[in-house]
């Protein structure tokens, strides 16, 4: 039922933001090629905080296809951002019930499937070794070691 409503959504979205003309972006546009984190900041420390450790990080989220989206108002300073306007910020903070009070991450398959959530800190090991687990990684990661073998 859930993937019956995010398909029906990102449809909408699609028509929105295409429609429109608009720059923006949409969960949709990254389904099947990335997968996502979004989230929600509520405060200007944790922002500076969560940038440095995403920065740390930037390798692994690279391997991993990870594209972050601000649902909120504290926008996330970052080399893996997907953009996305407004109105579909507020329609995906009301399906996932968000407030802009509190910070939360929202960890989103390829497939386009809710797959964890975090709240207050940001993680990002957890959200890893979820990733590692599932089983479109482990087919990148044979993949990879295939072609690597070939060489």
């Amino acid at each position: 039922m859930i993937h019956l409503i995010f398909a029906l959504l990102s449809m909408i979205f699609h028509w929105q933001s295409f429609g429109s003309g608009s720059a923006a972006g949409s969960l949709e546009s990254a389904q099947w090629k990335h997968r996502v984190l979004a989230y929600v900041v509520a405060s200007d420390t944790q922002r500076d905080e969560i940038e440095r450790t995403l920065e740390s990080e930037n390798a692994e989220l690279v391997d991993r296809d990870l594209l972050l989206v601000n649902l909120g108002e504290i926008e996330l300073e970052t080399r893996h951002s997907l953009e996305m306007g407004p109105e579909e910020k507020k329609l995906w903070r009301e399906f996932w019930d968000l407030g802009l009070s509190e910070s939360r991450f929202i960890l989103i398959g390829k497939d386009g499937g809710t797959k964890a959530t975090q709240r207050d800190n940001l993680e990002l090991e957890p959200f890893f070794n979820l990733i590692d687990l599932m089983p479109m990684r482990r087919a990148e990661l044979r993949a990879r070691d295939d072609s690597s073998q070939l060489k």
